[in-house]
């Protein structure tokens, strides 16, 4: 592996202060900030100089991952993937890369469950909307994560009267 590579992309990262939070959800100061992380992660993979052949993932991302001790959305499905060629049961209609997230790099910063925090908000991305709700409200992101439902016209939460969701970008 190209280690000093990974080194420079790892101190480049530095200034972002990225964490991972109790919740396992990656932190960012600003939507400014997963952007450049993002395209730091983009640039580094594009100079990897060692045959891509020789790995079974993107070793920029996985080293982004390993460094910061965080399960992403791009490693649960590449390991979905895996389990099914495993199996031999993977097909063209249960694909999971067949996914509406389809960057690889931004998958890499979400959760398993499409989530990021962005300037003291959870972002949550569905196929139709991305909902921000206030950082400390993890109870609320509980109700959302298990009733929340990409509609034609935005989004419904089932089983919780009483709740609006605006449509929130949180790029």
């Amino acid at each position: 592996m190209n280690e000093p590579l990974i080194i420079a992309m790892l101190d480049d990262l530095k200034p972002y202060n990225i964490i991972v939070n109790s919740h396992g959800l990656l932190e960012f100061n600003s939507a400014k900030d997963i952007n450049e992380v993002i395209d730091t992660l983009v640039y580094y993979t594009n100079e990897f100089t060692d045959s891509i052949d020789k790995y079974p993932d993107d070793p920029v991302l996985v080293a982004f991952e390993n460094a910061y001790h965080f399960v992403s959305l791009r490693e649960q499905i590449d390991n979905k993937i895996t389990r099914l060629e495993n199996s031999e049961e993977l097909y063209e209609y249960n694909n999971p890369d067949d996914y509406y997230i389809v960057s690889d790099f931004f998958r890499t910063v979400l959760s398993p469950n499409n989530e990021v925090v962005i300037n003291n908000l959870i972002c949550i991305y569905r196929e139709k909307l991305a909902v921000a709700i206030m950082q400390d409200d993890y109870r609320l992101l509980n109700i959302l994560r298990d009733s929340l439902n990409d509609t034609d016209d935005g989004a419904t939460v089932s089983g919780a009267s009483g709740l609006t969701l605006h449509q929130n970008n949180c790029n």
